[in-house]
C-alpha cells in the first residue's frame, strides 16, 4: 500500500468516524431535550397537584 492510498484511506476513516460521532451526539442531543421538556411537565404537573387538591376540597366544603 503506498502512502498517498494509506492517507485517503486514513482521511476516509477520519470523515466517517466524525460524521458517525456528530449522528451519535445529535441523537443524545435530541433525546436529552425529549427528556428535558417531558421532566419539565411532569414538575409542573406535580407542583400543580396541590394547588388543585385544596380547589377541590375548598369545593367540597361549600
Amino acid at each position: 500500500m503506498n502512502s498517498s492510498a494509506l492517507v485517503s484511506w486514513a482521511l476516509g476513516l477520519l470523515g466517517r468516524g466524525t460524521l458517525l460521532s456528530y449522528v451519535a451526539a445529535d441523537t443524545w442531543w435530541r433525546s436529552r431535550r425529549n427528556w428535558g421538556s417531558a421532566l419539565q411537565r411532569v414538575s409542573t404537573a406535580l407542583a400543580r397537584l396541590p394547588r388543585s387538591l385544596s380547589l377541590l376540597e375548598d369545593g367540597s366544603r361549600d
